[in-house]
């Protein structure tokens, strides 16, 4: 876990900060920035996809509704890929509007698992949003197209690995080769290889049970923040939601 908290930090700060977290050699999976003024610097360097950070905690950071809106790029899985499992945005001043903008973006995501709201200014409207994508919801039409081009594209990749894996193959059984190498590659070589392909491919099947095979959205997350009487508030709402969704199937 790395700490830069009630800290004077500047842009030059995270833009070494972010240098730093990009180093393959770097280990840094938690990152706690809080009680720093985020409201004027871009954090945002400090997350990009080829940096390792899976917790990040942006506590009394005066962020805002305005600063929400730069947190929508890391978690909208539409535009790129996020390694962002658990997010802390306690006491950021965040309004429903805020928050239904997080609820939006949360409908493709499906790496967040842990969601901290605690002592925003959300009342009911944008608590009720957010609750929403907890359960099952229809896809848009916009939501469908991309899950579908995503299929498409790892369906690609996957056809493509499988081909250089069975060329592979063909090549090391071939009666021409040698013993001791497979079309360039030693035993051990090839076996590191093919090992490497099949742990992508895995990887790939993963993400499209994940993301590409819902044809309904499902999120598996946990959002905290909510005191108990808003809660059961909430609650009543979504018993009335479902009621309704249900009439409306019947009369279809």
């Amino acid at each position: 876990m790395y700490y830069l908290t009630n800290f004077k930090v500047n842009q030059k700060i995270l833009n070494n900060l972010s240098n730093y977290l990009k180093m393959e050699e770097c280990l840094v999976h938690e990152l706690v920035l809080d009680r720093i003024n985020l409201s004027n610097l871009n954090y945002l360097c400090c997350l990009t996809p080829d940096i390792k950070v899976k917790k990040l905690w942006l506590r009394f950071c005066q962020l805002k509704d305005k600063g929400v809106n730069y947190l929508l790029d890391i978690l909208d899985e539409t535009s790129g890929k996020t390694q962002l499992n658990s997010l802390y945005l306690d006491c950021n001043g965040i309004t429903c509007e805020g928050a239904k903008k997080i609820a939006q973006i949360l409908r493709t995501n499906r790496t967040l698992k842990s969601l901290s709201l605690a002592r925003n200014l959300i009342k009911d409207e944008g608590a009720f949003a957010l609750v929403s994508v907890l359960s099952k919801f229809q896809l848009n039409s916009d939501e469908i197209d991309w899950k579908s081009m995503q299929e498409q594209k790892s369906n690609r990749i996957l056809e493509y690995l499988m081909d250089i894996l069975a060329q592979k193959l063909k090549e090391k059984n071939s009666p021409s080769n040698e013993s001791i190498n497979y079309a360039g590659l030693s035993s051990i070589e090839y076996n590191r290889f093919s090992s490497n392909i099949l742990s992508v491919i895995e990887q790939i099947f993963h993400y499209q049970q994940k993301v590409c095979m819902a044809k309904e959205g499902l999120r598996n997350l946990k959002i905290e923040g909510f005191d108990k009487k808003q809660i059961e508030r909430i609650n009543k709402l979504i018993e009335g939601k479902l009621r309704l969704d249900n009439r409306s199937k019947k009369f279809r």
